[in-house]
């Protein structure tokens, strides 16, 4: 999998900027992709609306952007970023992937462990089920795959009189 991003939209005599950031999942699908930005060097930026730099969010609406298979496209999406005052920033993009694999491969095994927990009476008051007995752990969702992107400049100074 590969995350690329570039600036399509703002200048350096603008605060606001909207990056294009591209995911190349080599044909993998994929369940669900939430993104942040990180100011490698420079002044605070903001994204999606005010949400500080290493906050992550979902840039894709189910309304919106969901297929007929009922997927949601996140190989290319649009974030605004605003420099919060005048100076240069470096910042990267980053993404965490899950994949549908991943997904279709945990699904079925939660499935079978609160099958279990649920005929052993597994509850608040019971965490070990009714006798006690039960200590199966929960199994775990797979870690989401981190991508990052290269680095993007960006710059806010004022323009000169002439």
């Amino acid at each position: 999998m590969n995350l690329q991003a570039r600036k399509i939209v703002g200048g350096a005599h603008s605060s606001e900027d909207i990056l294009e950031v591209v995911l190349d999942t080599n044909g993998e699908i994929v369940n669900g992709a939430i993104h942040t930005i990180e100011v490698v060097t420079g002044i605070a930026v903001t994204h999606g609306g005010g949400a500080p730099a290493n906050s992550y969010l979902h840039y894709r609406s189910v309304e919106e952007h969901l297929d007929a298979e009922g997927h949601i496209d996140y190989s290319n999406i649009h974030i605004p970023v605003v420099q919060v005052s005048k100076g240069s920033s470096s910042i990267r993009v980053v993404s965490k992937v899950v994949l549908q694999e991943d997904v279709d491969t945990f699904t079925p095994l939660y499935a079978t462990w609160k099958s279990q927990a649920h005929a052993a009476g597994v509850s608040e008051e019971h965490p070990n089920g009714l006798d006690g007995t039960f200590t199966v752990p929960s199994p775990t969702m797979p870690d989401p795959t981190i991508l990052k992107t290269g680095e993007v400049l960006l710059e806010w100074v004022d323009d000169l009189f002439v």
